[in-house]
């Protein structure tokens, strides 16, 4: 079962029914119900009405359920976590288009992109926001009904609702730069939802006082292995938080939180000591919830359940073309160039044939019989979080320590390692060089992960120039659309997605990012 609202608008008032439905959906519980039949009880097969739902712990356990499931539900074609990976992959240099890329996709890879582009359309982060707003402002009422509801089971259940609420602002302030701000629930017709894009850096202050709060109500633990790795936990929090400190440039309060979730003697990154790097795969990114996993969204596959449809149509599977191939041109961009020759991550991350123009990711499940979640954070982001911010805050201070952090990412990738393999301060013993290194490192572990355009990003504003841009992101654009990207990526702005079209049209109070305001689009 699953808590689905009928939430048709995002940000602004629009017609929709005049009660919130709760829908059941038997094909969702059936899902999940080989690892999660406690968390999500079996319901009649019918539609509840809002005002009768808020009654029990069962119902409580549902609705949280329904907040992590609405990030899965596709609608369009899109999901949130297809987004994520989308928002996250498409403007950096770790894909080209493929054999089925779409014309929304291959648009925002050579920076044509406009307000009416699907894939900018935020309308399913807010139905996630609206979901968790509803749990936040509902959960304390069950207490009058269900006694056997503590006041720390509430709150438990509240900070999961605040931290995957703050997830998604997370996603959409590092996509648009300024959203709308919504912190109230939507459940009837009657509440105006016009509102305004509020700035990053109000943004930000009530993502971080939100965690910092959801962190202080939320569970250590779940007692249970799906729980664990596919709900919020202190440790997932402190993750989160660790991305949101770094993102905002506060180097003292990111690695303070690395350092809780470093403290987690729980979490293990995965050695493969075969040396083909196959382990470190299966383990991770075939079966699932590994021991350095921190958070995944938890996925069925095509016998039970929701398919991870977004990874199999973008990477392909062995009953799909994928959207995207690998760049391999040795005459533009290479990825093989990031990669020693003892690296097993290239070997099984994505084809590497002598002399081919492209590749296809091998690095995730490709049988969409088996089930294969979407990783959102694991160990080795942390260690190189760290180590960000270690040279962000004194690079001549914490070097070392700095370095330190990015060879136990790097040399557990190495086959067969020796001391000789390490990374060495004499080559990195400048502080562009260290930041490159790391820029690096994260994109040979994390690659395909959605990660590489905001980390780029993060190193575009600090730097407040285009070196990083024309280092990396350039040479992976194709060469009739180069100067034309390269004079956009100029515009601070044009780093950004644009509002969507359709919020513009619906809203008197939005403004458009500035770089798209004089663009026609019909």
């Amino acid at each position: 079962m699953v808590l689905l609202l009928d939430f048709k608008l995002s940000t602004m008032k629009r017609k929709y029914s005049h009660q919130i439905l709760i829908a059941i959906s038997l094909a969702l519980h059936t899902f999940l119900s080989s690892c999660s039949d406690e968390w999500l009880e079996v319901f009649p097969k019918d539609m509840i009405i809002y005002e009768d739902f808020w009654k029990t712990k069962a119902q409580l356990e549902s609705a949280v359920s329904g907040c992590y499931m609405a990030c899965l539900v596709e609608s369009g074609g899109y999901s949130v976590a297809g987004q994520m990976m989308l928002w996250g992959e498409l403007r950096g240099d770790n894909i080209k288009a493929g054999p089925s890329v779409s014309d929304d996709e291959s648009k925002i890879m050579s920076f044509n992109i406009l307000p009416s582009n699907a894939i900018c359309d935020w309308k399913r982060f807010y139905n996630v926001i609206n979901n968790c707003n509803v749990l936040i402002e509902n959960a304390l009422s069950v207490m009058n009904y269900d006694k056997s509801l503590s006041i720390r089971d509430v709150e438990a259940y509240q900070a999961e609702a605040l931290a995957l609420r703050s997830l998604m602002y997370f996603y959409l302030v590092r996509s648009y730069k300024e959203v709308p701000l919504v912190l109230t629930a939507s459940t009837n017709s009657e509440q105006d939802f016009y509102l305004p894009k509020t700035t990053e850096d109000t943004v930000l202050t009530q993502i971080i006082q939100d965690l910092e709060k959801a962190y202080l109500m939320a569970m250590s633990t779940h007692d249970k292995l799906e729980y664990d790795k596919g709900r919020f936990t202190k440790t997932s929090i402190a993750a989160l938080l660790a991305d949101v400190y770094l993102w905002k440039g506060d180097y003292e309060n990111c690695i303070r939180c690395c350092d809780i979730v470093l403290s987690n003697k729980e979490l293990v990154m995965i050695k493969d000591r075969t040396g083909t790097g196959m382990i470190w795969r299966q383990n991770i990114f075939l079966y699932g919830n590994s021991n350095e996993s921190i958070l995944e969204f938890q996925y069925g596959n095509s016998n039970q359940g929701i398919v991870n449809n977004a990874l199999f149509s973008y990477f392909g599977s062995s009953s799909r073309n994928p959207h995207f191939s690998v760049p391999l041109d040795i005459t533009s961009w290479d990825l093989n160039s990031i990669y020693g020759k003892k690296d097993f991550r290239a070997k099984v991350s994505y084809t590497k044939q002598s002399g081919a123009a492209s590749g296809e990711s091998t690095k995730f499940q490709d049988s969409e019989s088996t089930g294969a979640n979407w990783i959102v954070y694991r160990l080795p982001e942390i260690y190189l979080m760290k180590a960000e911010a270690l040279v962000q805050l004194d690079f001549e201070t914490n070097k070392q320590q700095a370095l330190k952090l990015v060879n136990t990412v790097y040399m557990r990738a190495q086959a067969t390692p020796t001391v000789d393999d390490s990374l060495l301060l004499v080559t990195y013993n400048e502080k562009m060089l260290m930041d490159d290194l790391i820029l690096t490192e994260r994109q040979r572990e994390l690659m395909f992960e959605g990660k590489r355009w905001f980390d780029i990003m993060r190193a575009v504003r600090r730097e407040n120039s285009m070196r990083v841009i024309s280092k990396y992101v350039m040479p992976n654009v194709d060469g009739s659309y180069y100067e034309l990207a390269t004079a956009k990526l100029t515009k601070e702005w044009a780093r950004y997605f644009p509002v969507p079209l359709a919020e513009m049209e619906s809203n008197p109070l939005l403004k458009q990012n500035p770089f798209y305001e004089t663009l026609l689009d019909k």
